[in-house]
């Protein structure tokens, strides 16, 4: 057996497949959030402007990343002419979300400058490019685990938890996300209390991660020796260990769960909730949280890439 380590798809396509999550990700939590907030509400609208906006531009990044990696961009011509391939879906989805969600920063931004019956019906539609968005997000999140995990001849991709993984990362680097956007001075009560209910969903994103990754990790006891090499390989690295599952998983875990018990401990002494989360509408650590959450998410691409082992039925030449 001869195992060799990939080493074609490098960081460009883990920061492609990072911005893909991550876009997706804040898409989907901030149409939630708004939705649980109050759609029509003005920190509602604020809160899913930004998640729209967020996904748009940073989808648009991973798009022409992608583009560019390419030997010959005219490849791309050929990949829309392959409905077998998963870059082919991965494409139109990420076609469908750009097109939605621009359609709904056009319906906030363009009423204000142009007086015109299409932009009043673009505008009378918001509700209907953010759903949209929202659903196209979350199926983009998806995507970029499933575009690695249907690779079969690398075994340490070809699994059915690498898409669970992704897909939970990308909703928990989305809730980081919204969190620094909305943890700034000033921002006031209402945007606290959402700051909030993201550092929640957080805790139990990330604690959904760890448990993913063990089993992903316990997958591979029983699998393809190419596959154990490439667990192997990430379990002796630094970068991976202490990099993506101490500085981005489990010291934030705890730094949010440490203010949600101070976040907790503060209402039982008997302050309001207005009181508490105006109080709490800057919190260092939580931004600091946030930021470890945004680099693990990364990592966890970028070594997830790294790690992928061909093996081959016969010795090395």
């Amino acid at each position: 057996m001869t195992e060799v380590f990939q080493t074609v798809w490098g960081w460009p396509i883990a920061i492609y497949l990072y911005l893909g999550g991550l876009g997706g990700g804040s898409a989907v939590l901030a149409y939630l959030t708004a939705a649980r907030m109050g759609r029509s509400t003005e920190i509602g609208k604020r809160i899913e402007q930004f998640g729209m906006a967020a996904g748009f531009v940073l989808l648009a990044v991973g798009t022409v990343l992608l583009v560019f990696d390419l030997d010959d961009p005219w490849h791309l011509m050929y990949i829309l002419g392959n409905p077998r391939s998963w870059i082919f879906w991965g494409v139109i989805l990420i076609s469908l979300f750009l097109i939605l969600s621009a359609l709904y920063l056009a319906g906030v931004i363009l009423p204000s400058r142009i007086q015109a019956k299409w932009v009043g019906a673009i505008s009378a539609r918001l509700g209907t490019w953010s759903a949209g968005a929202a659903v196209t997000g979350l199926l983009v999140a998806l995507y970029t685990g499933f575009l690695v995990s249907m690779a079969p001849a690398i075994g340490f991709w070809n699994t059915p938890t690498l898409p669970l993984l992704f897909v939970v990362s990308a909703l928990s680097t989305g809730a980081a996300l919204l969190m620094l956007g909305f943890s700034r001075p000033g921002e006031g009560a209402l945007a606290a209390r959402a700051v909030q209910f993201w550092e929640q969903l957080d805790i139990a994103l990330i604690g959904l991660e760890l448990l993913i990754l063990l089993a992903f990790f316990n997958y591979f006891r029983d699998a393809a020796e190419s596959a154990r090499t490439s667990a192997r390989f990430l379990l002796k690295s630094p970068g991976f260990l202490v990099g993506f599952v101490l500085a981005g998983l489990v010291v934030p875990w705890f730094m949010e769960i440490l203010a949600w018990r101070k976040h907790n401990s503060t209402n039982i002494e008997g302050h309001s909730s207005g009181e508490l989360v105006q109080s709490q509408s800057v919190s260092w650590g939580i931004i600091l949280a946030s930021a470890l959450v945004l680099l693990g998410g990364l990592l966890l691409r970028y070594y997830v890439m790294k790690a992928g082992v061909f093996g081959y039925p016969f010795p090395r030449v």
